[in-house]
């Protein structure tokens, strides 16, 4: 794993993105934000951009998390994906949560919430002590 594990955040909403990176670099993570499933794409078709896991709200401006979570997992075959949502999830991002290293996560979230979910990553995802 790298010295400091990176979260990319996605959400159209900036106070959500804020408030995921406070809590995210609280707990020692790297953060990189994203405010539409476009942008987050190009922060993951960037490999010298290390990333540990993706946080995706599920309703984007310009696509749905699942779609999001397709396409990224396509260029990063693994990464872990945590869906968050004010609202119950459609099926199709349920049926996501079938596979390895996919979470939800409803809002609105804790600290200790999000933290939680790192501890479930196979491996484990948590920032490396320096």
């Amino acid at each position: 794993m790298p010295s400091s594990a990176t979260i990319l955040v996605v959400d159209d909403d900036p106070s959500i993105r804020r408030l995921a990176r406070r809590m995210l670099s609280s707990l020692g993570f790297e953060t990189h934000e994203a405010a539409t499933g476009q942008e987050a794409l190009k922060h993951i078709e960037t490999k010298s951009i290390p990333l540990t896991a993706m946080l995706t709200d599920m309703n984007l401006p310009d696509m749905q998390g699942d779609a999001l979570c397709d396409w990224a997992r396509n260029l990063r075959p693994g990464l872990p994906v945590i869906f968050f949502s004010g609202a119950p999830l459609r099926e199709s991002a349920r049926l996501h949560l079938n596979t390895p290293n996919t979470f939800h996560l409803p809002k609105p979230f804790t600290k200790e919430a999000i933290g939680s979910l790192f501890d479930k990553f196979t491996p484990p995802c948590h920032p490396s002590a320096s």
